[in-house]
């Protein structure tokens, strides 16, 4: 009976060890696979297992948003922020999705929230500035979208106020200042869209003046 016992005890650990394993390299191709059918295959075998955290929805939703699979991602999406409401990126990439959709009014929306989580989080972090000026410039980018070239330019400016300040302050590299140029010449064709030709001559001159190359590519 102790021999059975024995026996019974090393098969269930061994058992408990294999679905660890098992465990842990689907949550290594769910977070991490750049194929994403096996990474959703490897996130639905966690949520399977009532593994089924927030990051976990969220990643298996961008995954079917990438291959296509819209209502799916958003589903996953939604699960995401009801277990993590508080999570910034559950609704950038519910919003990003909702933008490969044409259904710029809710990706604006989503946005619009994680700007007013992000300006509360990121509060203490010397790279808040840098964060909230890509939140803002997407938002200026759905904006676009739905033709609204004046709350585009607002968001716009907004993004490129905190992406200078951010490069002035944190990070001066060739690089950033490449990216704020980019950010100033993009603003110049929406002026340019809405027929203000001098502040749309003026962002383009000062996009030269950061990268003389920017607009050639």
């Amino acid at each position: 009976m102790r021999h059975l016992i024995s026996v019974v005890a090393i098969s269930l650990s061994a058992w408990l060890t294999s679905m660890a394993h098992a465990t842990d390299r689907d949550e290594e191709l769910c977070k991490r696979s750049k194929d994403e059918r096996q990474g959703i295959a490897a996130c639905s075998r966690l949520i399977d297992r009532g593994r089924g955290s927030a990051s976990i929805y969220k990643t298996r939703g961008t995954c079917y948003s990438l291959i296509g699979v819209y209502d799916r991602a958003i589903a996953d999406h939604n699960e995401a922020i009801r277990l993590d409401p508080k999570d910034i990126s559950n609704y950038t990439m519910r919003g990003l999705t909702f933008n490969r959709t044409g259904d710029y009014r809710r990706a604006i929306a989503d946005y619009t929230t994680a700007i007013r989580l992000a300006e509360d989080e990121y509060k203490d972090n010397k790279n808040r500035n840098r964060y909230l000026s890509a939140l803002y410039w997407f938002h200026g980018g759905f904006y676009e979208s739905v033709g609204d070239l004046r709350e585009a330019v607002a968001d716009y400016t907004r993004a490129i106020r905190l992406a200078r300040e951010h490069y002035e302050k944190i990070d001066q590299s060739k690089m950033f200042r490449e990216h704020v140029a980019r950010m100033y010449e993009k603003r110049s064709k929406t002026y340019k869209a809405l027929g203000d030709q001098p502040r749309a001559a003026a962002d383009h001159e000062e996009a030269s003046r950061l990268d003389p190359n920017v607009g050639k590519d």
